[in-house]
């Protein structure tokens, strides 16, 4: 008697384990997507604390007024920190990630109050997951909210 495996039993195991990771992959890569967007928001709204910090650290009449201007026109979208004489720091956005709308730039006073409250929505493209980072206008705090809603 000789122990194995016939050729028909391969077959129906190798097609068991191609349903198996045919269904696997699409679930693994849009994980990874919104583990993408998730990342990208926190390190925005880190940046923006960055921005807030330096503007308050220093403060005086002759300190540069850092900002973070947007580009969201061109072919890829970036943001670029700014000290009011050239740009620190280039951040553009990966590729499943669009941001919407326009949020030209954003600008912190030595006091560490924005010039005006802000809402950037950021959109993962294949999952259609959103978040917003907020910027408070009267105290500048910065925060992720998965919604629309700020009590969220």
């Amino acid at each position: 008697m000789q122990k194995g495996s016939t050729l028909v039993e391969i077959i129906i195991v190798i097609a068991v384990i191609g349903i198996l990771v045919s269904t696997a992959i699409p679930r693994l890569a849009n994980a990874l997507a919104n583990q993408e967007l998730d990342t990208f928001a926190v390190n925005l709204a880190a940046d923006i604390r960055s921005i807030q910090q330096t503007s308050m650290n220093l403060a005086g009449e002759d300190a540069p007024l850092y900002r973070i201007y947007f580009n969201n026109a061109s072919g890829d979208p970036y943001y670029f920190i700014h000290n009011g004489y050239k740009a620190i720091k280039v951040v553009y956005l990966p590729k499943h990630i669009e941001m919407t709308g326009d949020p030209g730039y954003i600008m912190f006073s030595h006091k560490g109050a924005p010039l005006r409250g802000q809402t950037i929505e950021l959109k993962c493209k294949g999952t259609r997951k959103y978040l917003h980072v907020y910027i408070a206008g009267a105290t500048g705090r910065v925060r992720i909210s998965p919604s629309g809603n700020l009590a969220d």
